[in-house]
């Protein structure tokens, strides 16, 4: 208190600007009447640590042997997991394991609406945006990603995929809109992680044809051929230990069924 503090910057860092005043510091300058908010520091962008040195200088003009001054930055981002979800969600929950259905790009959008970033689905269902500032945003999930600073793209799946749900979040519950695209992320000084989506492969249904029969005539029911189906995730159907649903989508104009 009261002291007319003086300081000299020693050297400076090389991956920052140091500024006093808002004006950049040059090495070996002398700042007289020091005022400590007065020195500020931008850093370059990503995880990285800073140094720079200073010294003090007393009334006689002698000065300190040189201090280090260590300032490490970190980052913040949103990552997140593509689940092959089998059951979907009647388990209220987006899980199951990780894939990239050969081949997903996640798409970081801002409140605007436009690309941010871009990040290719690993092979286990992983994702990540590593540096990312604060914000607000959502992810989209593509076949193609998007053109950084341009409107987003739609939401898309490869051939024989569709979307089973979203979810901010590892445990129960959902976004309420099945659509390819999370709900919105709120990014301030900590990482959003587990922005989920869970896609699936849906089942294919076999075509049956009966070996031609005499007609019973009257109201003789006949039993109909074995329907028969598969499902990448499930197997095939009718099979051992096979929970088997079907449905009848259209009926025969000729017969009751």
């Amino acid at each position: 208190t009261g002291n007319q503090d003086t300081i000299q910057i020693v050297t400076l860092p090389t991956n920052a600007i140091l500024y006093y005043n808002g004006v950049a510091v040059t090495a070996g300058q002398i700042i007289p009447n020091y005022n400590p908010d007065s020195l500020t520091i931008d850093p370059n962008d990503g995880s990285i640590t800073v140094t720079f040195e200073f010294a003090e200088v007393d009334a006689a003009g002698q000065t300190s042997a040189a201090a280090l001054v260590t300032m490490p930055f970190g980052t913040i981002g949103i990552s997140g997991n593509v689940f092959d979800d089998a059951n979907g969600l009647t388990d209220n929950t987006v899980n199951g394991t990780g894939t990239d259905a050969g081949g997903l790009v996640a798409v970081l959008v801002n409140s605007a609406g436009n690309v941010v970033a871009n990040a290719t689905v690993a092979a286990n269902g992983t994702y990540s945006f590593a540096t990312v500032d604060p914000g607000t945003y959502t992810v989209v999930l593509t076949t193609a990603g998007g053109t950084v600073g341009q409107p987003a793209p739609a939401a898309s799946l490869p051939a024989g995929w569709v979307n089973t749900g979203e979810n901010n979040g590892a445990g129960v519950g959902d976004d309420g809109t099945v659509d390819g695209t999370s709900a919105s992320i709120t990014l301030t000084t900590t990482s959003v992680t587990n922005v989920n989506f869970g896609i699936e492969q849906p089942p294919v249904a076999d075509p049956a044809t009966a070996a031609s029969q005499v007609n019973p005539g009257g109201t003789t029911q006949v039993t109909v051929p074995v329907l028969t189906g598969s499902d990448p995730e499930q197997g095939t159907f009718p099979g051992t230990g096979n929970q088997d649903t079907i449905q009848i989508v259209t009926l025969p104009t000729n017969a009751i069924l």
